[in-house]
């Protein structure tokens, strides 16, 4: 809903704010857009954040032409692009057209055209517009006699209104005047927030945004009813009881006391709590309902059951129980969301800016042994019709169990030490290394050939180009510093060459 230059202008910034130091050619060839419109956003960039906070050269470049952050609102840049981006979606007609109707459910055209201070001819080209952005999301701008409102499928309404505004306003700003963000804060489950003090602010401001939307929507009769594949109504239902938010009658979200309606919106906002607040559910309850996705004779569940044990067979990752359990949980949710967005599913990542990059644009060089391999695997399990009929699905499955297979890789790092000089070293040495990391990723060995770093006080021949850390006090808090990013340097590397061994 940004114009494309403020989109362009956007996109340079965070870049910026993502990389310590880059420049105008690094930013050129990863972004693809000429020197001279970087050159020009920058300066639009500086001048917004001037206007605005009062700040004064935040990108700055030096005589090598470095381009960075300023050294003072490092810590703060993220936050400023947020604002920036936010301060830009209110000046744009679109986003506030988006959010009448986010708000009011339906408007009048003399509401429209006096609160955008548009024209009727013009009301009528950026619904056009938007229609065309919203297309291939499963929704769409109707009108009737009454006024204009969203229409396609709730899940997928719901979900575009909740992703705009969450992404929009991330905790700026609490988008709604009716209600406080603090009534609905309130309104968060009791079973979920039993510890407020434990959760973040963004993820309550974003729990509240949810409620007032199902708000909303069922004070308008739009309501999530589940009606529609059995196996998907099963899962649903089992996602709902193991999670088990409690009666929706504590909290006044809806107007109706229909139980057929209460029971189907329980399950939406369960379903909504899983794929977007994680934080709220404890590990123990994924892996509960990772088993019971894995015992359940489901054409979903199914499918997951399957990859897990295949995809554990092949790549001989010796997944622990609880392991096998959260990947069951994880692929069984992924495919009910695939289930409501379809190929959709790209174009629901594109209302986040910047667009997230976890399930996309991962088909490198590198990874082609390992993508075969996944790609074969999932051929040789998914024989599902519904599936195979969308082969998009096929390839984010690939993509899926690339990302998980890669979280699985276990890596050690060999530490040899020898401490001639002070005798209680090599205790310390090792008793704190084990509490910062722990006996799975660091291992102590007496055989300095298979070491990846020697750890030692004295001279030593460095015959096989092993890293050698030298200490002259244990209790000297920089070299403690200097030796953790030497082991945590190896132990990337080794994660870097196990991948292109996988």
């Amino acid at each position: 809903m940004l114009s494309k230059a403020k989109s362009k202008e956007l996109a340079i910034f965070i870049y910026i704010v993502n990389e310590k130091s880059t420049s105008i050619e690094k930013i050129a060839a990863s972004l693809q857009l000429p020197k001279r419109a970087i050159k020009d956003a920058i300066i639009k960039t500086n001048t917004s954040l001037n206007s605005l906070f009062s700040i004064e050269g935040l990108i700055i470049s030096n005589y090598k032409g470095e381009i960075s952050i300023a050294e003072d609102y490092r810590g703060e840049a993220l936050s400023l692009f947020y604002q920036l981006k936010l301060h830009y979606l209110k000046q744009s007609i679109k986003f506030n057209y988006v959010l009448l109707l986010i708000k009011q459910f339906k408007v009048s055209k003399e509401t429209l055209l006096r609160e955008l201070y548009i024209s009727e001819s013009y009301l009528s080209r950026i619904t056009k517009e938007l229609n065309e952005y919203l297309l291939d999301k499963g929704i769409l701008i109707t009108c009737d006699e009454d006024g204009f409102f969203f229409s396609g499928r709730e899940f997928l309404i719901r979900l575009f209104m909740f992703t705009t505004l969450m992404d929009a306003y991330q905790t700026i700003e609490w988008p709604f005047e009716e209600y406080s963000m603090e009534h609905f804060v309130e309104s968060i489950p009791k079973r979920l927030l039993q510890n407020p003090q434990q959760h973040t602010l963004h993820i309550k401001h974003s729990f509240a945004i949810l409620l007032m939307i199902i708000q909303i929507r069922s004070q308008n009769h739009a309501h999530f009813i589940t009606k529609f594949d059995p196996q998907v109504m099963e899962l649903f239902k089992l996602v709902n009881d193991t999670l088990d938010l409690g009666s929706f009658d504590e909290y006044n979200y809806l107007e109706t006391a229909d139980v057929e309606i209460i029971e189907s919106e329980k399950q939406a906002l369960s379903f909504f709590t899983v794929l977007y607040f994680s934080d709220f559910i404890d590990r123990q309850k994924k892996v509960d309902l990772g088993w019971t996705f894995f015992h359940t004779d489901n054409r979903m569940s199914t499918i997951s059951r399957q990859l897990t044990q295949r995809f554990d067979q092949i790549l001989s990752l010796a997944l622990y129980a609880d392991e096998i359990a959260i990947y069951n949980y994880y692929l069984t949710l992924f495919q009910i969301l695939y289930f409501f967005l379809g190929n959709n599913y790209e174009k629901y990542l594109e209302l986040f800016f910047p667009v997230p990059q976890f399930h996309l644009q991962i088909h490198k060089e590198k990874n082609q042994s390992l993508i075969k391999k996944i790609e074969g695997l999932v051929d040789e399990v998914v024989t599902d019709t519904w599936i195979k009929q969308t082969p998009s699905l096929e390839k984010l499955l690939v993509n899926f169990l690339l990302g998980l297979s890669k979280a699985t890789i276990k890596p050690k790092v060999y530490v040899y030490t020898q401490m001639n000089k002070d005798f209680t070293a090599i205790y310390f040495i090792r008793r704190r290394l084990l509490n910062i990391f722990n006996n799975n990723n660091i291992i102590f060995t007496y055989n300095y050939q298979e070491a990846d770093i020697i750890i030692t006080d004295t001279m030593q021949e460095n015959v096989m180009e092993k890293a050698i850390f030298y200490v002259g006090s244990v209790f000297d808090a920089e070299e403690w510093q200097k030796l953790l990013m030497i082991i945590q340097r190896i132990y990337f590397d080794k994660i870097v060459l196990l991948e292109d061994t996988m």
